[in-house]
């Protein structure tokens, strides 16, 4: 699901609430019209709220997006938000998880006020160390593939207190802001 400040955005743009799944179907035709590209009444519907499903958004779906809404891409929409804040440490993009070591740390920064860090302890496992994400506790072990610079955070899978959790999609707004690797 997109963030609500980027809906409201869509919504305004597009000159009517999106209240109803049958609204995603105006809404497709509009963007396509205005960006003279397309995404499905379906994918809108599920970035809209209206099915729930955790499969991973595409960067081509959030670059329309962004082009619908005047952006050049995703990465300028968050910026135009003023989601985007440069840290003095290098600027790390992406982190594939099999390529961590066991026992490497992984601080991200999502929005202004979460923080989630993690430690690897497998192939595609991580555990939160600390945790201040509404989705994600402390003591959690998550599965996910990567973790991109400026995109949602993708959780495939959550283990809580030994049950299997549904994943999720953390920092829906303005996703990762910042990855350290320590």
């Amino acid at each position: 699901m997109l963030a609500k400040k980027i809906i409201e955005l869509i919504e305004k743009k597009h000159g009517r609430e999106i209240r109803y799944p049958k609204d995603c179907e105006a809404l497709a035709g509009d963007i396509s019209q205005k960006t003279r590209q397309s995404i499905s009444s379906s994918t809108i519907k599920r970035l809209m709220g209206f099915v729930k499903g955790t499969k991973e958004v595409r960067t081509y779906t959030l670059d329309v997006i962004a082009s619908y809404l005047e952006c050049t891409c995703y990465k300028d929409l968050l910026e135009k938000l003023d989601y985007h804040h440069p840290e003095k440490t290098p600027i790390i993009k992406e982190v594939i998880i099999k390529n961590l070591c066991k026992g490497q740390k992984v601080k991200l920064k999502l929005g202004n006020k979460e923080s989630i860090l993690l430690c690897c302890i497998g192939e595609d496992e991580l555990e939160v160390l600390q945790s201040k994400s509404s989705l994600i506790n402390t003591g959690d072990k998550i599965i996910l593939d990567k973790i991109l610079l400026n995109y949602p955070l993708y959780v495939k899978q959550i283990i809580r207190n030994d049950d299997e959790i549904e994943g999720c999609i953390v920092s829906k707004i303005s996703g990762v802001t910042s990855i350290i690797l320590l």
